[in-house]
């Protein structure tokens, strides 16, 4: 039964707001299928927003779908601590921060320093007198003049200061400082970050007195994000490690990223019949952040098919439609018309935006099709069948 409904002119801004009265003929049936002819106003096409477009021959690519989250491997998560106990004078970062490896979080004071620096230049002085006086006892010893315990004491003594010196250095470079005698040493040293990415947490603050291995703060290395993703068990065997994932996440909807299957678990989840992927995002992206949820495809296969954007097609009671611009229709006295008529699809692959068309042989390259608005057409298409439309 082929139907001509008439939409009444609309109150722009609203999409239902016409009240309509509907009577219908029923015409002998011709096809299995039934089609509707819409008709709209110019101005009214013109108020919703109508687009027109064609079908395109467009190579769709076939895809297993995942979804899933953004997370940090182990590895990603990097501790801040302290190789020194002292006291916090100075926090250099915020939370939250992006940083780079070697930048400075906080400066701590611990007096021992200077306890160390003036024992070294002690250490360091005694050194001296030591190594003239060993060479001095070695002739003395020599040419028995002087005992060799003497001698051999002195050496002793000698390598003692070595040691401690030594180990007062290895003290100082682990907090950065090195033992100085011309007057500018201070109790002062700074805790740096060894790793870019983004300070996350801070738990040490400007006065804290602050212990060896105390964690003081949490960095992200983002540069190496991985995904959490599930894929159902009828779509598993299509995986493999290695393969290439495209995906999204909600801050840049737009934007195609991709990542790499690291691993597969080997157990399936029976709660929801899925297996976990595990992928390595490919490089750093600026905008994507832990936690964030992704969408994932990986594709199997590609093929050339005719294809629409998937806002053309418009659903209604699991059926697919689509509207195809009939002619231009003018009374005398009334406003120029536009004729849609409504016509039952099926669909197939859909890959970035589109959307395959089948079967096609009602569909040609030549007709307009309604690209936008497809949803306002269903949609008024429905409530006139209730009865409120003009039907011939």
């Amino acid at each position: 039964m082929i139907k001509r409904i008439f939409i009444l002119p609309l109150l722009i801004g609203l999409l239902y707001s016409c009240n309509t009265h509907s009577h219908a003929n029923e015409e002998p049936m011709e096809e299995e299928h039934h089609d509707e002819e819409i008709a709209l106003t110019l101005t009214q096409a013109e108020n919703i927003g109508i687009k027109f477009g064609s079908i395109q021959k467009k190579n769709l690519k076939s895809a297993v779908k995942l979804i899933g989250r953004v997370e940090l491997p182990s590895t990603g998560k990097i501790v801040v601590s302290s190789k020194m106990e002292g006291q916090i004078t100075r926090v250099h970062l915020l939370e939250g921060q992006k940083i780079r490896k070697g930048m400075k979080i906080f400066t701590v004071e611990n007096l021992d320093l200077l306890d160390w620096n003036e024992e070294w230049l002690s250490l360091n002085a005694k050194l001296t007198y030591l190594e003239k006086e060993v060479i001095r006892q070695k002739e003395l010893a020599d040419e028995s003049i002087s005992p060799l315990k003497k001698y051999e004491s002195l050496v002793v003594e000698r390598d003692q200061a070595k040691f401690t010196m030594q180990a007062i250095e290895q003290k100082m470079k682990a907090v950065g400082k090195v033992p100085s005698g011309d007057g500018t040493f201070n109790p002062f040293f700074f805790i740096s970050t060894e790793n870019s990415g983004i300070l996350q947490k801070m738990m040490a603050y400007k006065g804290s007195f602050i212990n060896r291995g105390d964690e003081l703060a949490q960095i992200i290395d983002n540069d190496h994000l991985h995904l959490h993703l599930s894929a159902y068990s009828s779509d598993v065997n299509k995986l493999e490690v290695g393969q290439e994932i495209l995906f999204n996440v909600q801050s840049e909807p737009e934007q195609l990223l991709s990542a790499h299957i690291k691993w597969i678990d080997a157990f399936i989840n029976e709660d929801n019949n899925s297996y976990q992927v595990h992928a390595e995002i490919d490089v750093a992206y600026a905008k994507v952040a832990v936690g964030e949820f992704v969408e994932a495809r990986i594709i199997s296969q590609e093929k050339m098919v005719w294809t629409l954007p998937q806002a053309a097609v418009a659903q209604d009671k699991g059926l697919n439609y689509i509207f195809v611009k009939e002619e231009e229709h003018q009374e005398e006295g009334h406003e120029t018309e536009i004729h849609f008529e409504k016509i039952q699809i099926m669909t197939g692959e859909s890959d970035l935006g589109f959307i395959e068309i089948m079967p096609i042989d009602r569909i040609d390259e030549s007709m307009e099709i309604v690209t936008e608005g497809a949803f306002f057409l269903m949609a008024q298409s429905k409530k006139d069948e209730g009865g409120g439309g003009h039907q011939h």
